[in-house]
């Protein structure tokens, strides 16, 4: 994983290293900044690098739960199939199996000691 504290510990062979994570890089995502101001405003403490997705987890459970009336995962999985979500991590939709309809990886290399996002491929 991407961290700062890797490229402190590792020093100098650091340079030239990638390393991947899933979903888009913070900055791009359409909700980040906002969220981010909220986020730390109420918890007095910085975005962790999962937090926008935790949150749009919740929201899409929670939604699911209400749309089949049910916390029983066996009821609202299939209502879960058919949420299209605009959220904090961007658009939201799955396949028929549950798995995201697209799914992002973020590639980033150490470039004169800093994390540099090389590129996002999108999986399936």
């Amino acid at each position: 994983m991407q961290t700062g504290e890797f490229i402190k510990r590792a020093g100098a062979i650091a340079e030239d290293q990638y390393a991947t994570q899933p979903g888009s890089a913070a900055t791009l995502l359409p909700g980040f900044s906002r969220f981010r101001k909220k986020y730390e405003a109420r918890f007095h403490l910085p975005v962790y690098i999962y937090s926008p997705y935790t949150y749009d987890a919740v929201k899409l459970l929670v939604t699911a739960m209400r749309q089949s009336d049910s916390v029983d995962p066996k009821q609202y999985i299939n209502s879960l199939a058919q949420i299209d979500y605009e959220g904090v991590s961007g658009h939201l939709s799955f396949e028929p199996t549950g798995d995201l309809a697209a799914a992002v990886v973020s590639i980033y290399q150490v470039q004169h000691g800093k994390w540099v996002l090389i590129k996002q491929e999108k999986v399936s």
